[in-house]
């Protein structure tokens, strides 16, 4: 606390050398991650100089999977941070040795979820690469996450939003109400979605879930847009 006294988020890396020779004291991975939580947490933080922090403190730090994932952290929440930018810092953490944990995974994929360049396609990787390099497996929030993209992105599809509903039953997470609905969603909003299939989740729903009234609506307007996509065409 004594190094980085006032500081706001504005501190760069530069800042933090000089404070710490001043301070006699050598960087550590805590105070670079002090600096980083600064950038994720306050109001004046940004994604471009967190990253550069990180970038300029790895010759001096061993820095760890905090520090890596408060970075990423601040590529997905910022306006100056993109979800391509949250995967270079997710590359730089591999290509350290650094393993990544389930909040790195968590954190990428709000990177895709919330910002511009974020994909249907990006966040079924990133669910692909946590299955494969994590000892924790994708969650329910996860998988409810990426339905949802699949339902609101360009990139989505219904078959997509079912597959991923297909993995979420073979990994033993049982979908959730949001989950369900996001799958109709996806049938409801996507040319390849199925009036059949929403209608046959909404009887199946009751292994897990009470149907409600959004069930209901999302299948009304996939058979809403099919009926009047048939009389158009008559």
């Amino acid at each position: 606390r004594d190094v980085i006294g006032d500081w706001s988020s504005d501190v760069c890396s530069s800042d933090l050398s000089l404070a710490c020779t001043s301070a006699t004291c050598s960087p550590s991975a805590a105070i670079v991650n002090a600096v980083l939580d600064a950038h994720a947490k306050c109001s004046d933080g940004s994604a471009v100089r967190a990253v550069e922090v990180l970038r300029e403190m790895e010759p001096q730090v061993r820095l760890d999977s905090i520090s890596y994932n408060t970075a990423i952290n601040c590529a997905a929440k910022f306006a100056d941070g993109t979800a391509a930018l949250a995967q270079e810092i997710f590359a730089e953490m591999l290509r350290k040795g650094v393993a990544p944990n389930s909040v790195t995974y968590h954190t990428l994929l709000d990177a895709e979820a919330r910002q511009a360049d974020g994909s249907a396609a990006g966040a079924v990787r990133v669910i692909d690469d946590m299955e494969q390099r994590c000892d924790s497996p994708p969650d329910v929030s996860m998988f409810t996450t990426a339905i949802n993209m699949q339902a609101r992105c360009r990139s989505g599809s219904g078959a997509g939003a079912l597959r991923l509903l297909a993995r979420m039953k073979a990994s033993g997470c049982a979908p959730t109400a949001v989950t369900l609905n996001s799958v109709i969603d996806a049938q409801a909003k996507k040319p390849d979605g199925s009036a059949a299939i929403a209608a046959g989740i909404i009887a199946q729903m009751g292994r897990w879930v009470q149907p409600n009234q959004i069930h209901f609506n999302s299948a009304d307007r996939k058979s809403t847009r099919l009926n009047s996509s048939h009389q158009l065409h008559l």
